[in-house]
């Protein structure tokens, strides 16, 4: 069965409830005890508080996660700077939201999709993080219905992140995944006007705004409108995102 442990470093507040974590052999770098190796976490009454509004959340449509779920995210594990983003299958980075805010770089994220699961790889943080004064860093993936991949990144700058944190990231993991794959699959009803639905549409199917114009006797300005209108109802940045959320309604 393993040998039990107790995590320390639990915060502050009163350790009331004991949850044990069983880990199943994913890559959890310089800080794993062995595949299957039980962990004991002491919750306090502050982190209790935030599972519970976790599960609590309900799916909002167009939002890679609610306001309340990324809170809730931030208090379980602490960190200097947190992230959430989407990516299609080659790596593009479709949209992306940081805390505190970092100006996008290159939105060629990768070469091919962005890896799925809770990943923490020592090895690599030491070697790489120092150039991005980075001191320790976990992600956490998920594949959505649309085909693209969500993907939540810690990051600290000073000191290591714990067994804690990696075991409570590893028991919310089901619940979090359910909720991303619920916030791409769920589309407003009744969000997009007609025309800007056969805009997107064509968009979808590669056509350029000007071809878009010629197929449905408009202007490209007019093309244009409709596409700004698009991404500002459906809370993305560019046509390749809009585009998505059409395929995954269709």
């Amino acid at each position: 069965m393993g040998t039990r442990r107790t995590v320390p470093d639990c915060g502050p507040g009163t350790a009331d409830q004991v949850v044990d974590v069983r880990r199943t052999g994913r890559q959890w770098g310089g800080l794993a005890v062995g595949s299957g190796d039980p962990v004991t976490v002491l919750l306090e009454d502050r982190a209790q508080s935030a599972i519970r509004r976790l599960l609590a959340v309900a799916p909002e449509a167009g939002r890679l996660l609610p306001d309340p779920a990324l809170s809730a995210m931030t208090q379980l594990v602490g960190c200097d700077a947190f992230g959430i983003g989407e990516t299609d299958e080659t790596g593009y980075r479709l949209r992306q939201l940081t805390l505190p805010w970092v100006e996008p770089t290159d939105p060629q994220v990768c070469d091919g999709p962005l890896p799925t699961g809770l990943y923490h790889d020592a090895e690599q943080i030491e070697r790489e993080g120092p150039e991005f004064g980075i001191r320790d860093f976990i992600r956490v993936g998920f594949h959505t219905p649309r085909g693209t991949v969500v993907q939540l990144w810690f990051q600290r700058h000073h000191r290591l992140f714990a067994e804690r944190d990696l075991a409570i990231l590893a028991m919310v993991e089901p619940a979090l995944g359910r909720l991303v794959r619920a916030c791409a699959s769920h589309q407003p009803a009744g969000c997009l006007t007609a025309s800007e639905r056969r805009v997107l549409t064509l968009v979808a199917g590669g056509a350029s705004n000007a071809d878009v114009a010629e197929e449905l006797y408009v202007t490209v300005h007019t093309v244009r409108k409709h596409l700004e209108n698009a991404y500002r109802k459906l809370g993305v940045t560019n046509r390749t995102a809009a585009a998505l959320h059409v395929r995954g309604t269709s």
